[in-house]
């Protein structure tokens, strides 16, 4: 029963974990296609899908929790360890389904990290563009009581699409 349900939940969590991962790749074509309707749409639909996986993940360590426990395994042991007490068949399939979930989250931190590195490069070009366009807004500024404070207090627009 306790295999059952981890298992169940270890499925859906992988599954939900593979499509944000497809909507994560969405937004980086939304960000690089300045589509910022179709952007505002694909966030809108990840903040319910994020709550969703962190409420399988919990449920997840809550039932492999149980697992453990009925299995009278000690709270220091790994996965594979507490697994290795269960039948052949029921420990091969929990091995699968926790290497699709790593796998899961491996593929959903390269579309994180490629959204961050693609925004972070943009960012960076763009500074560099404005450094050189307005070089007298350049550096750091002071305001009369000594304390730091942006370069210029209002906003230049490059491209209303932007």
């Amino acid at each position: 029963m306790h295999t059952k349900k981890l298992t169940a939940l270890m499925e859906k969590e992988t599954t939900l974990l593979a499509h944000f991962a497809a909507r994560q790749t969405e937004l980086q074509e939304a960000v690089r296609g300045r589509d910022w309707v179709g952007l505002a749409k694909t966030i809108d639909e990840l903040q319910p899908l994020s709550a969703r996986i962190e409420e399988l993940d919990r449920k997840r360590d809550d039932s492999f929790s149980d697992l453990r426990i009925f299995l009278r395994a000690g709270e220091d042991e790994s996965f594979t360890q507490v697994i290795s007490r269960l039948s052949f068949h029921e420990r091969q399939e929990l091995l699968n389904l926790h290497r699709k979930l790593k796998i899961a989250v491996i593929r959903l931190k390269g579309a994180c990290g490629r959204l961050g590195y693609y925004v972070r490069s943009l960012s960076d070009s763009m500074s560099q563009v404005l450094e050189e366009l307005f070089p007298h807004r350049k550096g750091r500024l002071y305001s009369r009581s000594g304390q730091a404070r942006a370069a210029a207090e209002e906003s230049v627009i490059i491209d209303r699409k932007l």
